[in-house]
């Protein structure tokens, strides 16, 4: 408990609720542009914490993600357009109140909820967290073999029209993005 007020105390020091705000708000008009996105917002202001100290620095970052993925429902709901994969279902409520003159109301709906899942998950998480460690921790190669037999199965049945094209992309991606290239890492030439 000690640990939450400590975060809390840092949260609310003046420059880092200053930080907060500026941050949150600049993230959700980096959500509510298609095209820009919270990963973008981060990686933009990155170069700016390594000035900053720790703690001011994850309230930046952690404020800046927050407000971005909180805007992407604000296109979803104008335009028609989500802003992330996140907002994709807002389009389907969103969009045709805006359509119906309740572009307000739609906007305010979005924002509550997007707020009582913010902090219902993030309370979540701090909670469970501790618990899905220790349970990842005690999986072995027998857990992780059933774990990608389920994701390829997955796949397989999602595939339509041709099965064994499906599972191919499966490992092709796989063995792309889960396999270092050795050759890569160790400034070996690829050609001797």
């Amino acid at each position: 408990m000690s640990e939450y007020v400590s975060a809390l105390m840092v949260c609310l020091q003046p420059v880092n609720l200053l930080l907060i705000v500026a941050m949150v708000s600049l993230g959700i008009v980096f959500g509510a542009i298609p095209g820009l996105s919270a990963t973008l917002g981060i990686a933009l202001l990155l170069p700016v914490t390594f000035g900053l100290s720790t703690e001011t620095s994850f309230v930046l970052l952690l404020a800046i993600w927050i407000g971005g993925v909180s805007g992407t429902f604000i296109s979803a709901v104008l335009i028609g357009i989500p802003g992330s994969s996140s907002a994709i279902a807002t389009c389907f409520d969103g969009f045709p109140m805006t359509k119906n003159g309740q572009a307000s109301k739609a906007l305010g709906i979005g924002m509550t909820a997007s707020f009582i899942g913010t902090v219902g998950s993030v309370a979540l998480a701090t909670v469970l967290s501790p618990v899905i460690a220790e349970f990842a921790l005690h999986l072995g190669p027998w857990e992780y073999f059933s774990l990608c037999f389920c994701a390829i199965t997955l796949v397989a049945s999602l595939s339509k029209g041709n099965i064994f094209k499906g599972i191919m992309a499966v490992l092709k991606l796989r063995h792309q993005y889960g396999c270092p290239d050795v050759r890569n890492v160790c400034n070996v030439p690829d050609h001797p």
